[in-house]
């Protein structure tokens, strides 16, 4: 370990990582912080090249970072950087400097980033020692206040400290000392008053699965309309779309990530190192397979 990283660790005994409630929500029911996967993009993959973790989790050294700034509502989980640090590989990763040109630090926006590097998809909560709660008096943010409750409940019965804030400013710097006590106060902010909101069920639909039957289907006949259109994307066009959608599934929240785990774990098994390499594979295999049923063999 260089000396650079001993004084960052002992300057900050703690980790923080910001969500949004309906996220935060997930993380505490499971019992798990969802790792991002760090091979959603070539560039990516090379940022992390030589190294043998495939997730990480996004926090940040400062209570202020320009990600979380300015958020209505939101959640801050504290982590104990002790607990990551015994388990766990963290690396230092400006997200607004040199890794984007350094754009964004020439506007001033330093982030602060330090990635929690794994090698399997989940990090315990653990490592949580604190959670901040920011519920602001925002019209649109009243559908979100029962939500901002089970947090609450749930954090008490983990034994988790959990503050909760109407106010930005004390919210960011965590001040303790301003965080909402009163229980009448707590009770009208957290009570739903549109007594019959229910947010509308669309289900989602999965982009990846079609690619996971050009993945393991060896027959044209086999594919469903979806993968027969992205057997001629890829065949005619190199597969475009493939990696936006890789790309849109890396978030944890996405319906899609299950299955970006499991293309994941098919790139390991098959030694594919990149996304343009999956395409590489499955052109020559439904190459070698139109052939095949071509002359009718």
């Amino acid at each position: 370990m260089k000396v650079t990283d001993i004084l960052i660790e002992s300057q900050h005994p703690v980790l923080y990582h910001f969500t949004y409630l309906g996220n935060a929500l997930s993380i505490l029911q499971s019992g798990v912080f969802k790792m991002t996967p760090v091979i959603a993009s070539d560039a990516e993959l090379a940022a992390h090249q030589g190294r043998e973790y495939d997730f990480f989790l996004s926090t940040t050294r400062s209570k202020s970072g320009h990600y979380h700034r300015g958020n209505s509502t939101g959640v801050m989980f504290v982590l104990d950087r002790n607990w990551v640090n015994s388990r766990h590989v963290v690396r230092p990763m400006d997200y607004w400097g040199s890794e984007l040109g350094g754009i964004r630090r020439r506007e001033g926006k330093s982030e602060s980033e330090d990635r929690i590097m794994s090698r399997v998809p989940t990090m315990s909560t653990d490592s949580v020692t604190e959670i901040h709660i920011l519920v602001d008096e925002s019209h649109w943010a009243e559908v979100l206040r029962v939500t901002a409750r089970r947090i609450m409940l749930l954090a008490k019965k983990a034994n988790i400290p959990a503050y909760l804030y109407d106010n930005y400013a004390h919210w960011v710097v965590q001040d303790k000392r301003k965080h909402i006590t009163d229980l009448s106060r707590m009770r009208e902010l957290l009570t739903r008053r549109d007594k019959e909101y229910s947010s509308p069920r669309i289900s989602p639909r999965s982009y990846l699965t079609d690619w996971q039957e050009l993945m393991h289907k060896t027959h044209s006949k086999d594919l469903s309309d979806r993968a027969q259109r992205c057997l001629y994307s890829l065949m005619w066009y190199n597969g475009s779309g493939f990696n936006n959608d890789m790309f849109n599934a890396k978030k944890p929240t996405s319906s899609d990530y299950p299955s970006m785990l499991k293309i994941l774990s098919w790139m390991k098994k098959n030694n594919i190192k990149t996304l343009n390499g999956v395409l590489v594979n499955l052109r020559e295999k439904w190459k070698a397979i139109q052939a095949q049923e071509s002359s009718g063999v």
